[in-house]
C-alpha cells in the first residue's frame, strides 16, 4: 500500500511541527526570533511567522519584557471534528445496512495519535437547509472546527459552502475536485480480474454490482476496470454475467441459478462487501464449491472473510491510514489556514486467500 503525497512541506511548517513536539516534550524552556533564526538558519521574516503561527494556536504565550514561553499541554486549545451526514445518509449508512467502511474510518479517526488533540462528533445536517441554517450550524462548532464529509454527493451546496467560507473540510468520495482522501478503485480492481484471468484460470467472470447503477461514481471505476480487463486479456463481455439488481437474496439467488451451472459463470467478481457477502453465502448454501466451481474476490476486506471457510480473497483499502491523513490534514488547516487543494489517494491491497 502506498500514498500519494500532495505536496512537500515548506521549511516553516517542518520547524514549526518540530518545535510543537519539543514542547509536548516539555524541552523547549522559551523562544525568539533571533534564537530560531540563528538554530535553523533562516531569516527574521520567517522566524517571527513561526512564533506568530505558535501564539496563535496556543502552543506560546509572549510575555511584555520576559520574552515567549511554551504553553502546557493541559492549557491547549482543542479542535472541534465534525463528521457530516444528512438524515438519510446517516440511516442508510448505520440503521438499515452492514456500515463497514464508514464505521472503519470513523474508528480509525479515534484511535489516530492525533485524535488527543480533538472533540469528535457526529453532526446531522438538513441539506435542504437554507446557507444561513447550514452556517449557523457549522459556525457553533467554534473557532478551531473542522469538517470531515463521508458522502459528499448529497451535499453539492454545503462542500460549496464550506469553500466559501474557507471553513477546513476533507472529503471521503469517489474522485472529485474537492478536499480529498480516497482509494484507487480502478487498478487495484485490474488487479483482481487479471489475477481471476491468469492465476484463477477462469475465464468466465461474473461481476456483481452493489445494487444501482453501473455508472454511480464508487462502481463505475470497478466496473470499468472489469470490462477493460477482459478486453484487454481477449475475453468477451457478456451482458447476462453482470449482476445490478437490488441486493437481496431472492435476486443473488435467481442471478446464480441462471449463470453458474453448465457452461455458465466460472468466477465472481463483487464490487462491494454487501453484495460480496451475502454472494458468498449463498453460494454456500446452495453447495457451490468455491473456488472449485467458483473463484470469488470481493472489493473490500471484512473481517469475516479471513475467518470464513474457504477463506475469501478480497481487496484490502486502508481506511486505518486514511483515517488518519484525514485528521492530520485537517488540524493543518486549523493550524496554519484554509487549502483547496489536497489530493490524496491510496493504493489498495489484494489479499490473496483459498477462494480463487
Amino acid at each position: 500500500m502506498s500514498r500519494k503525497a500532495d505536496h512537500t512541506a515548506p521549511i516553516y511548517k517542518t520547524i514549526y511541527d518540530e518545535l510543537v513536539q519539543k514542547i509536548k516534550k516539555d524541552s523547549l524552556p522559551r523562544l525568539s526570533a533571533v534564537l530560531l533564526a540563528k538554530e535553523y538558519k533562516i531569516n527574521r521574516n520567517t522566524a517571527d511567522k513561526i512564533i506568530s503561527l505558535l501564539e496563535t494556536n496556543n502552543w506560546v504565550r509572549r510575555i511584555p519584557r520576559k520574552g515567549t514561553f511554551p504553553v502546557k499541554q493541559s492549557a491547549q486549545g482543542i479542535n472541534s471534528i465534525n463528521i457530516i451526514y444528512d438524515f438519510n445518509s446517516f440511516n442508510q449508512e448505520f440503521l438499515n445496512s452492514y456500515p463497514y467502511a464508514n464505521a472503519k474510518l470513523i474508528e480509525s479517526i479515534y484511535k489516530s495519535e492525533l485524535a488527543n488533540q480533538c472533540n469528535i462528533n457526529i453532526l446531522l445536517i438538513d441539506p435542504a437547509g437554507t446557507d444561513s441554517q447550514i452556517l449557523e450550524k457549522l459556525s457553533a462548532s467554534g473557532p478551531r472546527a473542522g469538517f470531515i464529509v463521508l458522502n459528499p454527493q448529497p451535499f453539492p451546496l454545503l462542500i460549496s459552502l464550506l469553500r466559501r467560507e474557507k471553513m477546513p473540510y476533507i472529503t471521503f468520495g469517489p474522485e472529485a475536485d474537492m478536499n480529498q482522501v480516497t482509494h484507487d478503485s480502478y487498478h487495484s480492481a485490474c488487479r483482481a480480474v487479471e489475477h481471476l484471468i491468469k492465476v484463477a484460470h477462469r475465464k468466465r467472470i461474473a461481476f456483481m454490482n452493489s445494487g444501482g447503477l453501473l455508472t454511480n461514481p464508487w462502481t463505475a471505476p470497478r466496473f470499468n476496470a472489469y470490462s477493460d480487463t477482459l478486453r484487454k486479456n481477449g475475453i468477451p463481455f457478456k451482458e447476462q454475467y453482470i449482476f445490478s439488481a437490488q441486493i437481496t437474496d431472492e435476486n443473488i439467488v435467481e442471478f446464480i441459478n441462471s449463470n453458474v451451472h453448465g457452461k455458465g459463470i466460472d468466477a465472481i467478481f463483487a464490487s462491494s462487501f454487501e453484495v460480496g457477502r451475502r454472494t458468498v453465502n449463498i453460494l454456500k448454501l446452495k453447495g457451490i464449491k468455491i473456488p472449485e466451481e467458483v473463484a470469488v474476490i470481493v472489493f473490500y476486506d471484512l473481517p469475516e472473510f479471513s475467518l470464513s471457510t474457504p477463506t475469501i480473497t478480497a481487496i484490502r483499502v486502508p481506511l486505518e491510514k486514511m483515517g488518519h491523513a484525514i485528521l492530520e490534514k485537517l488540524i493543518d488547516m486549523i493550524n496554519f489556514g484554509f487549502r483547496d487543494d489536497i489530493r490524496i489517494t491510496f493504493s489498495n491491497e489484494l489479499v490473496l486467500r483459498e477462494s480463487c
